[in-house]
C-alpha cells in the first residue's frame, strides 16, 4: 500500500493555513499544521516531512532558520517559504538555505502544488539512481515521541544497547509504558534489523501451550499435535530478536529451559532428542519487581542474573509529564487522518484535564482517550468533554466541595482511584482493568481487598 506524501505548514495566519491544508488534503498529502517555531522544530524531530511550507514571520523565531536543520537537511524535504513581501535579501538567504522557491502571499494553492510537484518528481528520479536504504515499516517500529529529561536519559542508554546486538535486556515499568515499542527499537535501530523480530506474551498460555509455542514440537509430541511437528519461536527467531513480554509469569519448569538456551544458545524441541543450535538476541520485559520475585522464591536468581545483563527501566507517564502535549499532538494526528477528520488540537480546559489525571494505564491509556475523542469530536479541537478520565479528588472537592483529602497513603490513593475508575466505567470489569494497567484478576483481588463493591462506590461527575 502507497503511503501517502507528507506535509508540514508552519504559519500563524490561520485562514492562508486552513486553505492550502484543505488543497493538499484533497491531492493526497497527509498534512500537519503548526503556528509557531517552537511546535515546527519539535514536529520536524518527531517526523521529517517531504514537502515544508513556511512563512518567515513568527512570533517565537525566524522558520527560515529551520531550512538548516539536520531533520530537513538529511530527509532532503522539499521547502517553500511564503512572504508578504519578497525583499531581495530575504530571497537570496532562503534559496542559499535551500529553498526550491519564494512565493509572494497571497498564495494560491495550484501554483504552489505545481512547484512542489516537480521538486518531488526531480528529487525522487535522484533516489532511484542512488542505493536507497530498506525502509523500516512504521507499523514495526512505531516513533518513540517525547524529549523529557526521563525519556531522554532511557534514549542515552537505548542507543548503547543497540551497539551490543548479543547482549540480553531486560526491559522493566508499568503495564502501557511501551515495553515492546522499546524492544522494537533495540532490534530494528541495530545490527539485527534485517533479522525477524518475534514477540510473545507469557502470561496469555498455558505451561504447555507455551513450551510448545518457544520450543516447537517433534510429530506425535503430544495429542492433537501437527502431523508434520512446528518449528518454536527460538527456532523462527534465529539471526534476530525474541521479545519476551511478562516474563515473570514464566512456570519453574520454562525458567530452566529459557536458563539453558541463553547459557547453550541451543533448545531442545518438545518430543525432540537433538539440540538445535540458535542465534537469537533475548529481550525480556515486566512489570513485576523480579528481585523481589527472586526473593519470594518465585524466580530462579540465575535466570534472572542471565536476563538482566543489560536492565532498562521505561519511566511510568507520569513521571514524564512534560511529554503529554507531545503524544497527544501524535495520537491525534494519527486517529483524526484515519477518520478523516480536521482537529486541529486541544481545547486549554481538555489540556489542563489531561495534565492533571495521573495516568494509571500509562501511554497505553492516553492512546485509548485520545482515539475515543477524536471519535466522538465534532469540531476543530477536542473538549473536555470529550475525555473519558475520571475526575481527580481535587476536581470532585473543587466542583462539589464535600470530598476533602482523606487517606493519602499509597493504598489509601490507591483504593480511591480504583473507587473512581469502577464508577466511570459503571462497573465494567475488563474496562477498568485496561484502564488501570491491571488484568482482570489482579483488580478482582484488589477489589477483595478494599472491600469495593458496586453499591459502596460513590459516584461521581460523569467526565462526557
Amino acid at each position: 500500500m502507497q503511503t501517502k506524501p507528507s506535509m508540514l505548514i508552519v504559519d500563524n495566519d490561520m485562514d492562508h493555513t486552513r486553505e492550502l491544508e484543505l488543497a493538499f488534503r484533497k491531492e493526497g498529502f497527509e498534512v500537519k499544521v503548526v503556528s509557531d517555531f517552537g511546535h515546527a522544530k519539535a514536529e520536524l524531530r518527531r517526523r521529517p516531512p517531504q514537502a515544508l511550507v513556511m512563512t518567515n514571520e513568527l512570533d517565537d523565531g525566524r522558520a527560515i532558520d529551520l531550512l538548516q536543520s539536520s531533520e530537513v537537511i538529511d530527509n532532503k524535504t522539499v521547502c517553500v517559504v511564503c512572504v508578504h513581501d519578497p525583499a531581495i535579501q530575504d530571497v537570496g538567504e532562503a534559496v542559499n538555505g535551500g529553498a526550491v522557491d519564494v512565493v509572494e502571499k497571497p498564495v494560491f494553492p495550484g501554483h504552489l502544488s505545481a512547484i512542489i510537484g516537480k521538486a518531488m518528481a526531480e528529487r525522487r528520479n535522484q533516489s532511484r539512481d542512488s542505493t536507497a536504504a530498506k525502509a523500516i515499516d512504521s507499523m514495526a517500529r512505531p516513533p518513540i515521541i517525547g524529549s523529557s529529561k526521563p525519556l531522554k536519559a532511557l534514549m542515552d542508554s537505548l542507543n548503547l544497547v543497540i551497539q551490543a546486538p548479543k547482549a540480553t535486556v531486560l526491559i522493566e515499568g508499568e503495564s502501557g509504558t511501551g515495553k515492546e515499542l522499546i524492544a522494537r527499537a533495540i532490534h530494528y535501530d541495530g545490527a539485527r534489523k534485517n533479522g525477524p523480530f518475534l514477540a510473545i506474551n507469557c502470561a496469555t498460555l498455558t505451561e504447555n501451550l507455551l513450551e510448545a509455542e518457544l520450543f516447537g514440537y517433534e510429530a506425535g509430541a503430544f495429542t492433537g499435535a501437527l502431523a508434520s511437528g512446528k518449528k518454536g519461536l527460538f527456532d523462527a527467531a534465529n539471526g534476530g530478536t525474541l521479545f519476551l513480554d511478562e516474563v515473570g509469569e514464566l512456570a519453574p519448569g520454562l525458567q530452566a529451559r529459557l536458563l539453558r538456551v541463553l547459557q547453550e544458545n541451543r533448545i531442545k524441541r518438545v518430543g525432540g532428542v537433538s539440540d538445535i543450535e540458535v542465534d537469537v538476541r533475548i529481550i525480556a520485559a515486566t512489570n513485576r519487581d523480579l528481585r523481589h520475585e527472586v526473593n519470594e522464591k518465585r524466580f530462579r536468581a540465575d535466570l534472572f542474573y542471565r536476563l538482566n545483563v543489560v536492565p532498562l527501566l521505561v519511566p511510568p507517564l507520569r513521571d514524564r509529564a512534560a511529554d503529554i502535549p507531545e503524544l497527544c499532538a501524535y495520537f491525534l494526528e494519527k486517529f483524526s487522518s484515519e477518520m478523516g477528520k480536521m482537529i486541529r488540537g486541544f481545547s486549554p480546559e481538555a489540556h489542563a484535564r489531561l495534565a492533571r489525571y495521573p495516568w494509571p494505564g500509562n501511554v497505553r491509556e492516553l492512546r485509548n482517550v485520545c482515539e475515543y475523542a477524536a471519535i466522538v469530536c465534532d469540531g476543530e479541537a477536542i473538549e473536555k468533554r470529550h475525555l473519558t478520565i475520571p475526575e481527580t479528588q481535587m476536581e470532585q472537592q473543587a466542583d462539589t466541595d464535600t470530598l476533602p483529602l482523606k487517606d493519602m497513603s499509597l493504598r489509601g490513593m490507591e483504593s480511591e482511584l480504583i473507587r473512581m475508575v469502577l464508577n466511570e466505567t459503571r462497573f465494567n470489569i475488563t474496562r477498568s482493568a485496561n484502564i488501570l494497567g491491571i488484568n482482570r484478576s489482579t483488580l478482582y483481588n484488589k477489589m477483595r481487598d478494599y472491600g469495593l463493591q458496586r453499591d459502596e462506590c460513590p459516584r461521581v461527575r460523569q467526565s462526557v
